[in-house]
């Protein structure tokens, strides 16, 4: 599904950890012309991904319905990886989810409170027990297929500046891009040894291969 502004002939392609929240709360607004806010309806408390879900690429690609502006943000797998380890482990509510499953953890010989090379060696083990963090680290060609072609523009983090103002000229509204989810334990980018990072190239090796000149 991502985000379609049907009315302007624009699609957004959302990535998990490539700014989406504040993405798709950037869209909402330009869409309906009033901020939204998370609510609850008979205790299910709604939030913005559940209304613009980060699906699979062909999903996603199904209803665009013709438009002609389609465009992602995306930033590399060690930045990616590195924020999914800011969430779910350097955070007090990620660890939570570590700790709850504790003993799973430890059945699969990693460690439930893993530093952040202990956290890439291990990814694989944890994508398998939690789905937030199997959802979070998909690779790119996951959300944006092999066709980079396919997309009008792919922005980096360092270009959001210039996607919101292609996006003022093609509404011709304003665009409000505010900072959203931001990581409540912020931490400097890890040292990270050769060995992991020929970890990382290999489980993104396709990722590299199609979308490295863009991040």
């Amino acid at each position: 599904m991502a985000a379609h502004m049907y009315s302007h002939g624009v699609s957004y392609f959302s990535v998990p950890k490539c700014a989406c929240t504040s993405l798709k709360m950037m869209f909402f607004e330009l869409e309906n012309g009033f901020a939204f806010r998370e609510f609850s309806i008979n205790g299910n408390w709604l939030h913005i991904h559940k209304f613009y879900i980060s699906k699979q690429f062909e999903e996603s690609r199904k209803v665009t319905r013709g438009n002609t502006f389609k465009f992602t943000v995306i930033r590399s797998p060690q930045a990616r990886i590195l924020s999914c380890f800011q969430h779910w482990v350097a955070s007090e509510n990620g660890r939570k989810s570590f700790l709850h499953i504790g003993d799973k953890i430890k059945a699969r010989n990693a460690p439930v409170t893993p530093n952040w090379e202990e956290f890439v060696d291990h990814l694989e083990t944890y994508r398998g027990l939690l789905p937030g963090i199997e959802h979070h680290s998909q690779p790119l060609s996951y959300f944006l297929g092999t066709d980079p072609d396919y997309f009008t523009k792919i922005y980096n983090l360092k270009q959001l500046p210039d996607m919101v103002q292609d996006l003022d000229k093609i509404s011709g509204k304003k665009v409000n891009l505010q900072h959203y989810n931001v990581s409540e334990a912020p931490i400097e980018i890890p040292v990270t040894s050769e060995e992991t990072k020929k970890k990382i190239n290999a489980l993104y090796a396709e990722d590299f291969e199609l979308y490295e000149k863009f991040w």
